[in-house]
């Protein structure tokens, strides 16, 4: 085989496709894949950055396409398969500082965070210290507040708790450091009284990371405001309440207090006049008309809720609460963090206003799972008519080429496998996966031995080309066509998949068209001859050579024919006549057997609707007696051959004729005609006889 041309190389690297084009022409191609290394290094995580979650496999395979010399037919070869793991990247994140106000004598709780924002599971060491010359607490501690709503989940956390907290890849957990003032602390500010750190139990390279928690001690009011969501998870579309609990934990009664709650998070929509207050029964959205002490405002330019308190009682608490709407599009938590400003001595003349934050409420939009394939370039819509997509037709051992696409309609971001759900395919078809190009195939990204998507992100899709390669020897089609339903499974739910239909219609059968030229006879396949007469006779002499043009026709998938010839047309025992001998060639660079080309024993591969003029080439031996013979040519493919008549699909045979003539040649026969006897001296007349026992006149030369 000689490479004419070798024209594209594809790469499968995560979906990415590059095409390289070269002239070649070797005898052999060998395409050879491999990575400059065989996996992914560790190193630092890059803030906001989306790692490959340990274990993750990226395939790497090239794909040349060539034309074999001579024909127009698309070659396809594929190089080894190179898969990189991707290896633990160790990461983490710790937040954050906090800086609280509080009477002596009384519990405070500083919220923190920790995340694991590597790409495998980890667990971590926490310990809280009380720096030496700082406040010397009552008893502190560490607790879980999963729900994120600034109160602790149970008991402290336990020595086994504290020396390995487990989170997976890309998890958190809501921590409060809560410790107890002692009775008599004086006023004053005491910069990191506690420390929190943490540092990774596994990857003893991470540096440990710090949060330090300060306290003013006051003597005058204390306002605590604690802000939750009335749901720790909530779908999009909930409305949910949000719940702003102040309390003044002093002796002392405040001054006004102004909590501000900005809601520029597209993810919390407000919901108009939904506010009420614990200690009035009146809440507008207004600047006005609130029922007394309370003077609560939603300013919709700015999506900020204002609720101004004219002062709380020492000793004191109560509760402003308004609704939301979840609209998010994606899985994930929604976090908010209130605004808190304050007079502490209920004296407008002294510039001593305190400003504070709430602790970081969240709530958490569940993760939804979907997905849809079909047929629709443009939409996941899940309609009946999305989910076919039909090839009306596909040539007898042909490859039916399908467009689909797999949208991630979830939300959150998936992987999917593909598979084949159900099919009527006959015996010895096969489907492969591949992207859009239909020439990449779709490689397993998380080693579990199956084709998937890679990472799809919500809302995205995948094109991809489900290709059906039929038996050469399929010639019939079942009522409703061949069917095949292509699977689309996520990987982090099983449970979540669909499917779409993939249908033939027809099975065009191959056909070969084998005829005489100059002139055309025989054309149509199962043609053979005139009415049982031969299609052309030729005449020739025994000792030399006559020549029948022939040409090859071929419909279908793209092929080859071989080429026989034989006297009774009954190819499964193959002869011919004593003395004739049959070869075929190619034609010549006119086309028509002058001057015959390259003996060959079969066409080249033929395209659908290509013709190849051939040369049949019959030898009579010397002394082969005269006689008219018959010579039936018959152009075969044993791929795609069909058993419906002897001439159908993959097979042609035509009948032509040979008429052997000798030369005419003299036949004397030259005897004496008596017997005589003579004296010595004597003379005798000897008679001979001449006789023309041919069928020729022999003329006597002239003087003889």
């Amino acid at each position: 085989m000689n490479l004419q041309r070798f024209n594209t190389l594809q790469r499968s690297n995560s979906g990415r496709t590059s095409r390289l084009a070269r002239q070649l022409s070797p005898l052999a191609l060998a395409i050879c894949a491999t990575w400059p290394v065989q996996a992914a290094p560790t190193g630092q995580v890059l803030p906001n950055s989306a790692l490959p979650l340990a274990g993750t496999v990226i395939s790497n395979m090239a794909v040349g396409e060539y034309i074999e010399e001579g024909t127009t037919v698309v070659q396809t070869s594929r190089s080894n398969l190179v898969e990189t793991t991707i290896v633990p990247v160790y990461a983490f994140r710790l937040d954050q500082d906090r800086l609280l106000v509080s009477n002596a004598g009384q519990q405070v709780f500083f919220s923190h965070e920790l995340r694991n924002t590597g790409n495998t599971t980890d667990n971590y060491q926490l310990v809280l210290n009380d720096p030496v010359g700082g406040i010397e607490f009552a008893d502190e501690a560490i607790y879980f507040d999963r729900d994120r709503n600034g109160v602790p989940d149970g008991i402290a956390l336990t020595p086994t708790q504290l020396a390995a907290l487990t989170l997976q890849a890309g998890e958190a957990i809501g921590l409060l450091v809560g410790a107890t003032i002692t009775v008599g602390t004086a006023p004053n500010t005491y910069s990191n009284s506690l420390v929190l750190s943490a540092k990774s139990n596994t990857d003893s390279s991470l540096q440990t990371l710090l949060n330090n928690d300060s306290l003013i001690i006051s003597n005058q009011a204390v306002i605590k405001v604690r802000k939750s969501y009335s749901v720790s998870q909530a779908p999009s579309g909930t409305i949910v309440t949000v719940r702003l609990n102040y309390e003044n934990t002093s002796a002392v009664t405040s001054g006004l207090v102004r909590i501000t709650d900005v809601l520029t998070d597209t993810r919390l929509a407000y919901q108009s006049s939904t506010g009420t207050w614990s200690g009035g029964a009146t809440v507008t959205d207004g600047p006005a008309d609130d029922s007394p002490g309370l003077n609560y405002e939603y300013q919709a330019a700015s999506k900020t809720v204002i609720a101004e308190l004219t002062s709380v009682p020492a000793n004191s608490s109560g509760v402003i609460s308004f609704n939301v709407l979840i609209t998010a599009p994606l899985a994930g938590d929604i976090p908010n963090t209130a605004g808190v400003v304050y007079d502490p001595d209920n004296n407008v003349g002294t510039a001593n206003n305190v400003t504070t934050t709430t602790n970081t409420a969240i709530v958490k939009v569940p993760a939804v799972y979907g997905v849809e394939i079909n047929g629709l370039v443009s939409s996941a819509s899940a309609l009946p008519a999305d989910n076919l997509v039909v090839r009306p037709t596909v040539a007898q051992g042909g490859v039916a080429s399908f467009a689909n696409y797999v949208w991630n309609t979830g939300n959150i971001t998936d992987t999917y496998n593909l598979t084949i759900s159900s099919s009527n395919l006959p015996a010895g078809s096969v489907v492969e996966f591949f992207r859009a190009d239909g020439v990449t195939p779709i490689l397993d990204s998380n080693g579990d031995g199956i084709a998937d998507t890679g990472s799809l992100a919500v809302g995205a899709s995948l094109p991809i080309v489900v290709k059906v390669r039929f038996p050469a020897s399929l010639t019939t089609t079942p009522v409703g066509g061949y069917r095949v339903f292509p699977l689309a499974q996520s990987i982090a739910r099983a449970a979540t998949n669909n499917t779409v239909e993939d249908r033939t219609d027809q099975i065009l059968t191959q056909l070969v068209d084998l005829f005489n030229t100059n002139p055309n006879t025989g054309v149509g396949n199962g043609v053979i001859d005139n009415a049982g007469a031969a299609l052309k006779t030729l005449t020739t002499q025994s000792g030399t050579t006559v020549i029948y043009p022939i040409s090859v026709t071929h419909t279908g998938t793209p092929t080859q024919y071989r080429l026989a010839a034989d006297a009774d047309g009954d190819f499964a025992t193959v002869g011919l006549p004593a003395g004739v001998s049959v070869v075929f060639a190619e034609t010549g660079i006119n086309g028509n057997c002058t001057p015959i080309g390259v003996t060959t024993g079969q066409t080249r591969v033929l395209n659908a609707g290509e013709t190849q003029a051939l040369c049949a080439v019959v030898s009579v031996a010397a002394g082969t007696p005269a006689a008219t013979v018959d010579l039936y040519f018959r152009a075969f493919s044993p791929t795609y051959v069909s058993t419906i008549v002897p001439t159908n699909a993959g097979s042609d045979i035509i009948k032509n004729a040979l008429t052997i003539v000798n030369p005419a040649v003299p036949q004397l026969a030259f005897t004496p005609d008596l017997r005589g006897q003579i004296a010595p001296s004597g003379t005798i007349v000897y008679t001979h006889v001449i006789v023309n026992n041919g069928a020729t006149v022999i003329v006597p030369r002239a003087g003889t």
